[in-house]
């Protein structure tokens, strides 16, 4: 990354193991999900620093931009245990603010692994700008719970229409077609009770129905 205005490397021009964000196929990776969602306009970036979390929003937009922020600590089953919502605020063009300092203390050391954070930017009329899941400590450290997702597939005018759901959370959800394609989302965490939708595109659609397989990171455990 440079200073965030790009990012090495983007694509590969042969089959190959490398640290580009698409492959020699036009596959997106995991990378560049992230790097979408990183590189979006309007961003919330919530980072935890000792026992604070902070929250800051980000615009790159031209014009000021006006928002709602709404944090909630949950648990992975999705129990909220405390919320704390903003009055509006204005975020200056090209600039970052820290809008919230919330204190974690209520959750000392262990009890704190197996929380997160879900900070959610919102328009004025209700519509979410963006969104970001902050997690206090790394997968290989949390109990996450082996969930099984609820996947529906739907054919329509674009490709497949691909809804997920999840009474608990599953964290970077990776998503599999039979076929060659693009996901318009993928590598994602779906959190409980959360419905999220997605559309698959085939590469040369030729009337053959993809059958999708969707796993999240506990899959990939031993």
């Amino acid at each position: 990354m440079c200073i965030r205005d790009r990012y090495w490397q983007l694509n590969d021009v042969w089959p190959v193991a490398s640290w580009s964000s698409i492959d020699s196929y036009g596959r997106w990776k995991a990378l560049h999900y992230t790097a979408r969602d990183a590189f979006k306009p309007v961003a919330v970036l919530p980072y935890v620093d000792e026992e604070t979390l902070k929250v800051y929003g980000v615009t790159d937009d031209q014009d000021n931009v006006r928002a709602n922020l709404k944090v909630q600590i949950m648990d992975f089953e999705g129990r909220v245990l405390e919320e704390t919502a903003t009055k509006e605020v204005t975020l200056h063009t090209d600039s970052a603010k820290l809008i919230l300092e919330l204190p974690l203390s209520k959750w000392p050391g262990k009890k704190r692994v197996d929380l997160m954070a879900l900070c959610v930017f919102s328009a004025p009329d209700g519509s979410v700008l963006h969104r970001r899941t902050v997690y206090f400590a790394p997968p290989k450290n949390q109990h996450l719970p082996k969930t099984n997702i609820a996947l529906q597939a739907a054919k329509t005018d674009n490709g497949y229409e691909i809804t997920l759901k999840s009474d608990q959370l599953a964290r970077n959800i990776y998503l599999r077609s039979s076929v060659d394609g693009f996901f318009k989302d993928n590598f994602f965490d779906l959190l409980p009770g959360e419905t999220r939708t997605t559309l698959f595109v085939p590469t040369k659609p030729d009337g053959t129905a993809p059958t999708f397989r969707v796993m999240s990171i506990v899959d990939a455990m031993p």
